[in-house]
């Protein structure tokens, strides 16, 4: 008898021991190689519209040339701050469409959209960087809100993006989401 009280308080000694390891085992975890800066830095940047590219309210030539101004100094700015190497780049961007639209056609599911396609050269025009199709487009927020089965949500959002639009916010979250999707392309 003693040697079963023994062995079964032998055996949960032994089960307490395991476990007690066990629980000190971490899983291991893998932590992504960090990625490394181009051999090049942006210095300069030229954003130029292809034909036809412009839709919608951008028609304007005089409020697309201030939209373009814009999103050139925003991207200069940007894309200066990405770390790289000494060699200094000049991104080319061409704008093959740019769309905004009005505040109501936005509350109704448009969207303001940039597309465009990018290539980075060197000082003597080799290309540094392959070019690449970049596109933000800003979704007009539908927030399905419904009383009674009556729309509520497009009503809140017709008031929120007549609201941005007046202000000109509109174009300022095109044109910066625009930039954050190429600064995110250059450090891939």
């Amino acid at each position: 008898m003693k040697n079963t009280k023994y062995s079964a308080g032998l055996r949960a000694f032994i089960a307490v021991g395991i476990v007690a390891i066990l629980a000190a085992c971490t899983p291991e975890t893998k932590v992504a190689a960090p990625v490394e800066p181009k051999p090049f830095s942006v210095s300069s940047v030229k954003v130029v519209v292809a034909e036809g590219a412009a839709e919608g309210r951008f028609e304007d030539a005089a409020l697309r040339a201030q939209a373009v101004a814009q999103l050139e100094q925003e991207l200069t700015k940007q894309l200066a701050a990405v770390p790289g190497g000494n060699r200094k780049g000049h991104a080319v961007v061409t704008i093959t469409t740019m769309r905004l639209k009005a505040a109501g056609a936005r509350a109704f599911g448009g969207v303001n959209q940039v597309t465009a396609d990018v290539v980075i050269k060197g000082s003597n025009g080799a290309e540094l960087l392959s070019g690449s199709r970049i596109t933000y487009a800003d979704q007009a927020k539908n927030t399905q809100i419904a009383v009674n089965a009556i729309p509520i949500g497009l009503l809140i959002n017709l008031a929120r993006n007549a609201d941005d639009s007046g202000a000109g916010e509109d174009l300022a979250k095109l044109l910066t989401g625009f930039s954050g999707e190429m600064v995110a392309w250059l450090k891939l």
